[in-house]
């Protein structure tokens, strides 16, 4: 089950100086984390896969949630997805299958043909897509720019596998992400010819485990 829209995959070469591009914006950093494991898994995503990588979290009110990372190098640029203020658009030479995966994968709802609204429980969550057949190159984790949609899920495995058999290729195994005192599920995966997804599932502390 999927329960709403976690972030933006956003690459970049220089953290610092993005966080200082973005703030003029009104962002703000939420976190900061650095020389961060990279799971194996994240080799069929990049040109040059390195086992450690940097990340910070951008928010704010009425912006779009950014996760940027540093992979330790930049090649080349991502251009299939972009963001506007009322909405993710997605551009790539055939959006069959990601429409698919945006409706019966992830639970967006088609307001017409090529717009597509995510409306959970939590308004922060929500997300709206839109889609334009136009020839982009597939996106990359370690090239500039965003690379990809991440989304936070409750049952991670059958949400995976259902992405899967709807048309997702290159799906990762799940694996753990620590980020300082929180442990996260990860499955990663591509729209074949477009963007990455990201499946989130913050693990449930352990009852009578000390915090």
């Amino acid at each position: 089950m999927i329960m709403g829209f976690a972030h933006l995959m956003v690459n970049t070469g220089e953290l610092l100086k993005s966080e200082l591009e973005w703030g003029k914006q009104g962002y703000k950093r939420t976190a900061l984390l650095q020389d961060v494991y990279n799971h194996p898994s994240k080799k069929a995503f990049s040109a040059n896969y390195t086992d450690r990588h940097d990340l910070m979290l951008l928010g704010g009110t009425g912006l779009w949630p950014l996760e940027l990372t540093y992979h330790g190098v930049v090649q080349g640029s991502n251009r299939q997805v972009t963001w506007h203020q009322d909405r993710i658009q997605i551009e790539m030479d055939d959006t069959t299958i990601l429409k698919r995966l945006l409706v019966k994968g992830l639970g967006f709802k088609a307001n017409r043909d090529n717009e597509f609204q995510l409306s959970p429980m939590l308004p922060d969550w929500a997300c709206r897509i839109c889609t334009l057949n136009k020839f982009t190159e597939p996106t990359r984790l370690d090239a500039a720019g965003a690379s990809g949609l991440a989304f936070y899920s409750r049952r991670i495995e059958a949400d995976s596998e259902k992405l899967k058999s709807l048309g997702a290729i290159e799906v990762s195994e799940i694996f753990e992400l620590v980020l300082n005192d929180k442990k996260l599920d990860i499955a990663l995966m591509r729209v074949p010819d477009g963007p990455l997804i990201e499946l989130i599932r913050p693990q449930q502390p352990r009852k009578g485990a000390k915090s």
